[in-house]
C-alpha cells in the first residue's frame, strides 16, 4: 500500500509533462463534483455487454491523469451485465474497493465527472460474453500499477489482458520518463482511438 500512495503521488509529477506549474494550480484547485453525474436513460438502455464505459473521475488524480494523455477521460471499464448494468474494472482505494470489482452503474457514475462510452466492433457478440465471464472471474484481484514489462494490473491492463486471449489486440502505450514511475504505460486513450470501435456516447 505505501508503494501505490507514493506512485498516486508521482502521477502529479505528470504535469509538468503536460504544462507546468500554472496548470497544475488550475487542476488541483478545480471543485469537485458534488452529484452523480447524470446519462440520459436511453443512452444507458442502449449499453450492451462488452461496451466499454469511460469516465473522467472526480479526484484531483484523474484530472492529471487526463490532461498528461491529452484525453477527456482517466479511467475505462466494461459492461459485462445489461440487466441491471454491472461494470468491471480495476480502482485503487475508491469507496474502499481496491482491485477488480464489479459495480453497478450508479456506482460507476458516482465518481464521474464526465463520461462516454464505445462499441468494441472487432469483436463478435459469443466474444464478448466470453470476455465478460472472464473479467468477473478476476475481481478481486490487487491493483498494480507497473509499466509494460512488469507484472501489472490497472484499468487498461486489464482489459488488454483478457481481450488479447481472445484476439489479437495491440494498443498503443505512451512513455514516460520519469525517475519512479518510468517506462510505458497504456492510458484509456488507446482504447477510445482504437480500430473498429463505434463511439455510443460522448457528452
Amino acid at each position: 500500500m505505501e508503494s501505490l500512495a507514493l506512485a498516486k503521488k508521482f502521477l502529479i509529477c505528470l504535469i509538468f509533462v503536460a504544462g507546468g506549474l500554472g496548470e497544475l494550480w488550475m487542476l488541483t484547485h478545480a471543485p469537485a463534483a458534488k452529484e452523480p453525474l447524470r446519462v440520459p436513460d436511453e443512452i444507458l438502455s442502449n449499453l450492451r455487454t462488452g461496451d466499454l464505459v469511460f469516465r473522467l473521475g472526480d479526484i484531483t488524480d484523474s484530472r492529471i491523469i487526463a490532461t498528461a494523455t491529452d484525453f477527456k477521460y482517466s479511467h475505462v471499464g466494461m459492461i459485462v451485465r445489461e440487466r441491471p448494468l454491472l461494470v468491471v474494472h480495476a480502482v485503487m482505494g475508491e469507496g474502499g474497493l481496491e482491485g477488480v470489482a464489479a459495480v453497478s452503474m450508479r456506482e460507476f457514475l458516482a465518481h464521474a465527472r464526465d463520461f462516454g462510452t464505445v462499441r468494441m466492433k472487432f469483436l463478435s457478440e459469443e466474444q464478448k460474453a466470453r470476455l465478460a465471464v472472464s473479467l468477473l472471474r478476476r475481481v478481486g484481484e490487487s491493483f498494480t500499477l507497473r509499466p509494460r514489462g512488469e507484472a501489472n494490473l490497472y484499468c487498461t491492463t486489464l482489459l488488454e489482458q483478457e481481450i488479447s486471449k481472445i484476439t489479437e489486440f495491440s494498443p498503443q502505450y505512451f512513455k514516460l520518463g520519469l525517475a519512479v514511475l518510468g517506462g510505458e504505460y497504456l492510458a484509456p486513450k488507446a482504447f477510445w482511438h482504437y480500430g473498429d470501435v463505434e463511439i455510443l456516447y460522448e457528452r
